[in-house]
C-alpha cells in the first residue's frame, strides 16, 4: 500500500498492536473505536518473512482482547480480499 493511503484521520486515536523480534517491528494492526459500541480492526500487516508463524494471529487476538476490555459489542474487520483466508 502506498504510504499516503496508510495514514488517515483515525490513526492518532486508534490503538495499535505491534509485534517485535530482535528490536525490529515485524507486524502491526489497529483498533479504531466507532460509535455505538462498535470498533474496527484493520491495517493488519506482517513482514513477508515472518508470515505463517502465528504473528498475525497474536496481533489479532490482542486487538480482540482490547476491544472486549473497552466494552465493544460489535467488531468490524477491514481487510484486503487477498487476506481473507487468514481471517477464516
Amino acid at each position: 500500500m502506498p504510504f499516503e493511503l496508510e495514514i488517515d484521520e483515525f490513526d492518532l486515536s486508534a490503538a495499535h498492536a505491534l509485534a517485535y523480534q530482535d528490536a525490529q517491528c515485524i507486524g502491526t494492526g489497529r483498533l479504531v473505536g466507532l460509535s455505538g459500541g462498535q470498533a474496527q480492526i484493520g491495517r493488519m500487516a506482517v513482514l513477508a518473512q515472518f508470515r505463517n508463524q502465528g504473528v498475525g494471529t497474536q496481533i489479532l487476538k490482542r486487538l480482540i482482547d482490547l476491544a472486549k476490555l473497552q466494552g465493544v459489542q460489535k467488531l468490524i474487520l477491514h481487510s484486503q480480499v487477498a487476506a481473507m483466508p487468514f481471517y477464516k
